[in-house]
């Protein structure tokens, strides 16, 4: 397609509607943030359209017994009272609000900015945010920050008091994390963690780590934009990171502190290979009892071959094994939120009050299920959950009655094997699990005392919020989203689709979008949105209509279709969400992205169900992960895919970090990640190639594409290359990148 003819301006222009900015506020309703209150009730904000593309917020607060609401809190005084501090406006001027209780009654907190606004008595005031160096203990009482490696105790404004440490180092630091996911981002733009600590539920015991990055190699990015009028040289920034083939990994070794006595106490467990923090709050594997004398833990050698459940005394650091697991391909714990966690805990396992029983997550019977422990004698005492059902997060546990709440996907009667709904079993009068969302979707989970609010959708159904007993009898409906404007963008709902992996057996699951309008006789091109991970699958499940981090909703496959494209998302082999053996397939074969041969094999099976696509127009494109997978395909199947896109791919995996790489791939073998490098077939290029990368990415490293740009120019082979120096690792966010990809991908294929 000429990209100057006027055609195409209007179906970019078309296309650009969609992107983050246009498609802001284009859904109502359809996610509620819930949050229940200390008697039960529960509270969130209600959408209304104001003018075209205004939103309007109104807290409502829910009975959940009878279903009945009122308002949360007077807002036409709040919104008065902030017009006072110049918040004005037709939309209500905070967009999420938060209840404390105290004393003389609730107060209701808007964070705005740098500043949180409070509603009690009548009267509105404002304070500065929480300082975001700092960790706060439960009961406020207590306050925390690093310096110079060392954990203090300091005063509400920030002031240090006295060091609770006084051995740390720049490279054997307590309470940070490792370096080599977000370092340089957080340095260059003033972003700083809080301490990475745990707290007791009395907040006067926390549990932290000391990272040992002694030995490691670094890495180095250099940022040669003048950011600030005075630097006339470029600026080196450098951190370190561990790749397979190192002996020294980052270790984080764990640390309980009184803040009474001031006594630090080593955890007699065994240093934890990490790639960032085991502590950090979204896969945190620590957890205290109620009591806070103990604390559980769990642990995971080099490679996710084995891993450990301790139980830990709180005073004395010592610790027993509740629960160990070994596996002969890898064990899929503690995947930072995606297939696991229990609340803030990163893995799905719990022990009781009473610390008398253990729940713990296994595949060891392919299908992920939970398996119930006496911690007396260690012995296994069934499993509750059989049959084909894959366990997810855990939602909820009742000591009262021992009713276990989690979520569950691989149902029989739904459409899909990948949604997941609410479950219940009990541990100790195991009838069987009830299924307490029977709605066919994606399904999404807040609970409350005697109820729960659901949300579910499908990717081609839009958002309902329901509200159920903990039976699951429904209370009622408490909102429907409403995608008018969303439609009226142009945005396409798409169609699921069901094909046959390369073996000729295995259902693969997916997602087309189809232009709105094509000519009779005309063939459509096949844009492909991949990501070649093996911790995530990347067809979305709910329905989608904005995407975090400033990128385009569902992998910018509406702009494609847009432009003319068939969009297409598939999930293959190696991927999680079906079982270890599903998943396993990636073992000592990470190169395949995530079953790469299946996305091939999938192709000729949609032209049979759509004989509109036309397959000698296939492009494929994705980040990271997936702009490994584009490369390789092009590279890899130069007969199938024509043209691709690649962004902050991390192609070989002997330069990645370790702890990534080894979870899904094994610990290092020269001649099996040798299979890994693409430039072996760089030679293999005949369509088009675009590749991109953030000069800054401290996730992974331009060092990545350059050794491939490097082999192509060896070559001799003609493509695209485009550096975005002030970019980190999130390229798909840029604007301007939004645009080139666009374009290369309409020019080589429209």
């Amino acid at each position: 397609m000429d990209l100057s003819s006027q055609a195409f301006r209007e179906v970019y222009a078309q296309a650009k509607k969609l992107m983050p900015d246009g498609a802001k506020g284009a859904v109502l309703n359809g996610r509620p943030m819930i949050t229940y209150l200390p008697d039960g009730s529960f509270y969130y904000a209600r959408e209304s359209r104001v003018g075209e593309s205004g939103v309007q917020r109104r807290f409502v607060r829910v009975n959940p017994v009878s279903g009945k609401e009122s308002p949360l809190f007077d807002e036409k005084a709040v919104q008065s009272a902030a017009a006072a501090f110049g918040l004005k406006g037709e939309e209500f001027p905070f967009e999420k609000v938060s209840v404390e209780e105290t004393e003389s009654g609730l107060r209701f907190v808007f964070p705005a900015g740098d500043s949180r606004y409070i509603w009690k008595e009548e009267t509105l005031t404002r304070q500065p945010a929480p300082d975001p160096t700092m960790a706060v203990s439960p009961d406020g009482k207590w306050r925390v920050r690093v310096k110079e490696g060392n954990l203090w105790l300091c005063e509400e404004d920030g002031a240090l008091l006295r060091p609770l440490t006084t051995d740390g180092e720049p490279l054997y630091p307590y309470a940070v994390p490792a370096e080599n996911t977000d370092r340089v981002r957080r340095t260059i733009q003033g972003d700083p963690l809080p301490p990475t600590v745990v707290w007791s539920p009395d907040g006067r015991t926390l549990l932290t780590h000391r990272i040992d990055l002694r030995g490691l190699g670094t890495l180095s990015v250099i940022d040669a934009c003048d950011r600030d009028g005075q630097a006339h040289r470029p600026r080196t920034y450098t951190y370190r990171c561990s790749f397979t083939e190192d002996k020294a990994v980052p270790l984080a070794e764990l640390v309980l502190m009184d803040l009474v006595t001031g006594a630090v106490t080593p955890v007699q467990v065994p240093p934890t290979p990490t790639d960032y923090s085991p502590l950090i709050d979204y896969s945190c594997r620590a957890a205290f009892s109620p009591d806070g004398h103990f604390f559980r833990y769990t642990w995971c050698n080099r490679g996710y071959s084995q891993a450990r459940l301790y139980e830990v005394n709180s005073q004395t650091g010592e610790s027993r094994v509740l629960v160990e697991e070994n596996a002969d391909v890898f064990l899929n714990i503690a995947t930072y939120g995606e297939l696991d966690g229990f609340g803030t805990y990163g893995a799905s396992n719990l022990v009781t009050a009473d610390g008398k029983y253990t729940v713990w997550q296994s595949e060891r019977e392919d299908k992920a299920h939970l398996f119930l422990y006496e911690n007396e004698s260690g012995a296994c005492l069934s499993c509750l959950t059989p049959g084909e059902i894959l366990v997810g997060k855990l939602v909820e546990y009742n000591e009262e009655n021992g009713d276990l709440y989690f979520m569950a996907s691989g149902m029989p009667d739904t459409s899909d094997p990948y949604y997941r709904r609410l479950c219940r079993v009990n541990l100790f009068d195991p009838k069987g699990v009830t299924v307490l969302t029977p709605e066919d979707g994606e399904h999404t989970i807040t609970m409350g005392k005697d109820s729960f609010v659901d949300t579910w959708s499908r990717a081609d159904k839009p958002p309902v919020t329901v509200l159920r007993r903990k039976d699951g009898t429904l209370v009622r409906q408490l909102e429907t989203a409403d995608i008018t404007r969303l439609l009226q963008l142009g945005y396409r709902i798409p169609q699921r689709i069901t094909v046959k992996a390369a073996d000729g057996e295995t259902d693969l699951y997916g997602l087309l979008f189809l232009p709105e309008k094509t000519e009779s006789g005309q063939k459509i091109p096949v844009a492909e949105y991949i990501y070649g991970g093996q911790q995530k699958y990347n067809v979305m499940k709910a329905f989608e209509w904005e995407a975090t981090g400033g990128r385009e909703m569902q992998g910018a496959l509406q702009e494609m279709c847009a432009l003319g494209f068939a969009g297409l998302v598939l999930d293959g082999r190696g991927t999680p969400g079906r079982g270890i053996a599903f998943h396993g397939k990636c073992h000592h074969r990470i190169h395949d992205c995530a079953g790469l041969y299946d996305h091939v094999a999938a192709l000729p099976q949609l032209k049979e169900q759509f004989p509109v696509l036309d397959l000698d127009r296939v492009g494929i494109y994705g980040h990271s992960g997936g702009g490994m997978a584009a490369a390789r395909a092009i590279l890899q199947y130069p007969q199938v895919y024509k043209a691709a896109v690649s962004s902050g791919g991390n192609h070989d995996q002997r330069f990645y970090q370790s702890q990534w790489v080894e979870r899904y791939n094994g610990l290092y073998d020269p001649e099996n990640y040798g299979e890994n490098d693409p430039c072996a077939l760089v030679g293999n290029l005949q369509g088009k190639l675009f590749l991109a990368h953030g000069a800054l990415d401290d996730n992974v490293s331009m060092q990545q594409t350059l050794r491939l740009v490097d082999a192509l120019i060896r070559a001799d082979k003609d493509f695209t290359y485009l550096t975005f120096p002030r970019d980190f690792h999130n390229v798909p966010s840029n604007p301007y990148f939004m645009r080139k990809r666009l374009e290369f991908l309409a020019q080589a294929l429209l």
